[in-house]
């Protein structure tokens, strides 16, 4: 079982790991501030994120909607 918060509709662009330590790596021995996108290539749904990861690692769980407000760590 996977929660997806909200209707999961919302878009995505995931970007690779080695993609992001590379970027990472280049950007920490430079001086210069600046801003990059660290982005994909790749524009996915949330549903469709989450159905393509259960693909890659061979479990077809079912997803279920969860609420925003659960997401929210509770203070006290």
């Amino acid at each position: 079982m996977f929660g997806v918060f909200g209707s999961g509709e919302y878009r995505l662009q995931p970007i690779f790991v080695d993609d992001l330590a590379r970027l990472a790596v280049e950007q920490g021995v430079g001086e210069a501030n600046s801003t990059i996108d660290a982005i994909g290539p790749e524009t996915f749904t949330y549903r469709e994120l989450v159905r393509t990861i259960g693909e890659a690692i061979g479990h077809r769980g079912p997803s279920c909607p969860c609420r925003p407000r659960s997401a929210t760590p509770r203070r006290g």
